[in-house]
């Protein structure tokens, strides 16, 4: 048992931030579910090769950048801080 608190005292882990770090996962989860049929989705609605192909490489453009502003909020703000204020903004 010793060695677990100083693995979550190393790690930073409280409580509260293993709460909002399963519910980050749960969501993600979620997304990523409904994100595999989005394609077979257009599809049925008549969208094209192209528009499906656009579709992926907005996600994967946005996913990229998504990284810039996190990032920048992490050092000004602190980790805690900035998960907390992305999981406000994603809610």
């Amino acid at each position: 048992m010793a060695r677990v608190g100083r693995v979550s005292v190393f790690l930073g882990l409280t409580r509260s931030t293993v709460g909002m770090l399963f519910m980050v996962i749960l969501v993600g989860m979620g997304e990523r579910m409904a994100e595999r049929f989005l394609p077979i989705y257009l599809l049925a609605l008549g969208a094209g090769a192209l528009s499906i192909g656009f579709l992926n490489g907005m996600d994967n453009l946005l996913s990229a950048l998504y990284a810039f502003p996190g990032g920048y909020l992490s050092d000004r703000f602190g980790t805690k801080q900035a998960l907390l204020i992305f999981n406000i903004v994603a809610m």
